[in-house]
């Protein structure tokens, strides 16, 4: 049996690292002998939180978003700070963004991006919110609204989300609710 030759990585070398993003590069030989580049990105990992009051509505923020240039639907959430365990920065992160407070956080889902981006975003339920006002990041433009989940799958639906995961978590959350009832 013939072995089939295989794809060589060199090491790994970050050619630029921001605040959230570092991008790696390796120099690559592929089995037929081209030789490439082979790129990696790690962002720094974030939650999110899906909020429920006791009405069983759900919290969406309309936050301005630089790169829409308008307001888009989205769940609170942020980056995990140094050292903070993601439950932690889930529940920093909805009172800085919303003045709430969850009694209860369980994982709602964990993704991990592809192979060539590293970026965990670990999702949060939030129930039993309380008032419970943090200083808010004041580089945020923030609105905070109340919805059913029958309205926020009609946002999806007449498109006024614009927000992957946003619209993928309230869908899922749609499916889970429709499945147990």
């Amino acid at each position: 049996m013939k072995t089939k030759k295989q794809t060589k990585i060199g090491k790994f070398e970050t050619v630029f690292k921001g605040t959230l993003y570092e991008l790696r590069q390796a120099r690559v030989v592929f089995p037929n002998g081209r030789k490439g580049i082979f790129e990696t990105v790690a962002r720094a990992p974030s939650v999110t939180i899906l909020p429920i009051d006791k009405e069983g509505r759900i919290l969406l923020n309309r936050e301005y978003r630089p790169k829409y240039k308008k307001r888009v639907w989205r769940f609170p959430g942020g980056t995990i700070e140094k050292g903070e365990s993601p439950k932690r920065a889930a529940q920093r992160e909805l009172q800085e963004e919303t003045g709430f407070k969850a009694k209860k956080l369980s994982l709602f889902y964990k993704s991990s991006l592809g192979q060539t981006i590293k970026w965990d975003r670990y999702v949060f339920l939030g129930e039993g919110l309380t008032s419970s006002k943090l200083p808010n990041d004041d580089t945020e433009d923030i609105q905070i609204n109340f919805v059913t989940l029958s309205e926020a799958v009609n946002l999806v639906r007449r498109g006024e989300v614009g927000h992957d995961l946003t619209e993928h978590l309230i869908l899922k959350l749609f499916l889970i609710k429709k499945r147990s009832s």
